[in-house]
């Protein structure tokens, strides 16, 4: 591929980013793929040594990363361009397989889905696969990765860990509170 090629393409690529609304797998997808281009067209970093400091100068490009680059072309944050490409390159093989998936626009689902061991991913995919109607929360239920907690169990859980991490004047204080409502009730 030509360097007018890498630009034409990495061109392309902002302006589906720019225009389109992608989802947030085609996000991630592009930014890396974009990332690649950008590489091969400027090098990997900005940093060098000595020698070099002096050739280069008036290529003003070059004092630009990818993420700056990306940041200001798409009205984006640095951090949400870092996330994005560390999120596709978790993802890894399983790219392909998430792009017709229920979860493709939910990036907090797909980042779940990069943090899994591969064992409990595929085991998820397969999931969301077989029924494309069910909820992210329930194919993590049903395959045993998340398991089905009842509401009050939950609550029960938060009130006995503020409990472990309360002081004693907090603790007389519930204790009091606790010994007015029940007052109260009975």
């Amino acid at each position: 591929m030509s360097e007018a090629e890498i630009a034409a393409k990495l061109d392309e690529n902002f302006a589906q980013l720019a225009v389109e609304g992608p989802s947030a797998l085609q996000r991630c997808t592009l930014l890396l793929e974009s990332q690649r281009l950008w590489d091969k067209l400027h090098g990997r970093g900005r940093g060098g040594d000595r020698r070099s400091a002096g050739r280069n100068q008036s290529d003003k490009l070059s004092l630009w990363s990818f993420p700056d680059e990306a940041a200001q072309r798409l009205g984006l944050s640095r951090r949400s361009i870092f996330r994005d490409i560390a999120l596709a390159e978790a993802l890894g093989d399983d790219l392909d397989e998430l792009k017709n998936s229920k979860i493709a626009r939910n990036a907090a689902a797909l980042r779940v889905v990069a943090t899994l061991g591969a064992g409990d991913r595929d085991r998820l995919l397969a999931a969301l696969h077989e029924d494309p109607d069910q909820s992210f929360t329930a194919a993590l239920r049903a395959t045993g990765i998340r398991p089905d907690t009842d509401p009050d169990e939950a609550l029960f859980r938060s009130l006995v860990a503020g409990w472990a991490r309360a002081n004693t004047k907090v603790r007389r204080r519930f204790l009091a509170h606790i010994g007015q409502a029940s007052s109260k009730a009975t």
